[in-house]
């Protein structure tokens, strides 16, 4: 008996010098102690160190993209929303609290922006980079031949107007058929998936994350491999684009090893787990910021079909009225295919999400999910 009142009194002891030490800190200064030890766990790890790796002696002429933690902010920002989502009634569709991925879009695709976090070891255990839609900036090509088939079909200099930096996710949707990307906490299925169809296997995920991507499991927004190995990542140094599906290298060399499946190794990590796609412009101030980039990079572009197709009516001796016929031509085209898309992506991005940028209301609770 009395053995089991000094079990009881450790106890209570225990609970009162924890209660006392979650007292002593916010919850922030919390994640900011959380971020620190991991951000050290990350440098330390030699699979996240390229020139450090001695492995990497034997393929020292790829240039694989860097490593890179994410910075403290977003970290303790992620953290709070893996919180908010347990508590929220969708928590329950969550059966694997082991994993936590974490994409940021804001980041191009050249960059190692997707990170797997081990929550019970509390360190990030994968960082790899992920594609992104391909109607997600101004990349469309236009040629003559959009103007007059008959005419110009058989010009070997055809094109008009090519894109801006592909590699750079600037514009949203929750749309179906749009090839974009959405942001917001997503759910990954509990099994994957062969596409007999595509020939990859797959990794579903559901949106619950209301108007910013619900209809993520409609429009088969999934993780998949894509034929890229990190050999080819070294030479084009971004990943391909989507149809807004987060596709993920298939093989290469990873951590230490050549012809790893990639993708597939990934994926099982984040069976039944959550997963935050972010966007700086999720932040109020940041769309707005965004929505000016888009205008003016835009206008700029509408500037360089005007300057193309003075050039061409040089090239080719057009009479005034058919390079003014041909200009307007274009410039329609590209006013009808991209406008609307920079409008849409503010509205988008209007909408707040759920779970990122919300607080936890069970303080403890999260502290005890994310053991601090």
């Amino acid at each position: 008996m009395f053995k089991a009142k000094l079990i009881l009194l450790a106890a209570v002891l225990s609970s009162v010098y924890l209660s006392a030490a979650h007292a002593s800190t916010t919850l922030d200064e919390a994640l900011d102690q959380l971020y620190d030890s991991v951000a050290a766990k990350f440098v330390q790890n030699r699979y996240f160190h390229n020139s450090a790796d001695p492995d990497l002696a034997r393929i020292k002429n790829l240039k694989l993209p860097d490593f890179q933690m994410m910075d403290k902010e977003l970290f303790r920002s992620s953290m709070k929303s893996y919180c908010t989502l347990l508590e929220s009634p969708n928590g329950k569709k969550v059966k694997n609290t082991a994993r936590f991925g974490i994409v940021n879009f804001t980041e191009n695709s050249g960059v190692r922006r997707f990170f797997i976090y081990d929550v019970a070891g509390q360190q990030m255990i994968h960082n790899i980079w992920v594609a992104h839609g391909g109607n997600t900036r101004f990349s469309q090509w236009y040629s003559l031949k959009d103007v007059d088939e008959n005419e110009f079909g058989g010009m070997t200099k055809e094109v008009v107007l090519s894109g801006g930096d592909v590699s750079v996710a600037s514009l949203f949707s929750n749309r179906n058929g749009s090839n974009q990307s959405s942001v917001g906490m997503a759910i990954a299925a509990s099994e994957p998936y062969y596409s007999a169809e595509n020939g990859w296997n797959a990794l579903r995920l559901t949106g619950v994350d209301g108007a910013l991507n619900s209809n993520l499991k409609p429009r088969a927004v999934v993780f998949h491999e894509w034929n890229y190995t990190s050999q080819m990542m070294g030479y084009y140094l971004s990943a391909p684009l989507s149809e807004g599906c987060p596709m993920l290298p298939t093989r290469g060399y990873y951590q230490g090893q050549y012809n790893v499946e990639i993708a597939r190794k990934l994926m099982s990590e984040l069976y039944s787990a959550p997963v935050l796609f972010y966007h700086d412009r999720m932040n109020a101030a940041d769309n707005e910021a965004g929505y000016n980039a888009n205008f003016e990079e835009f206008n700029s572009m509408k500037q360089e079909i005007s300057d193309n197709m003075k050039s061409y009516a040089e090239d080719y001796k057009w009479t005034p009225e058919n390079a003014k016929k041909y200009e307007s031509t274009i410039q329609t085209k590209f006013d009808t295919a991209w406008r609307p898309l920079i409008e849409e992506t503010y509205k988008y991005f209007k909408n707040k999400s759920a779970y990122y940028g919300v607080e936890p209301k069970n303080e403890a609770a999260c502290r005890k999910a994310l053991g601090i």
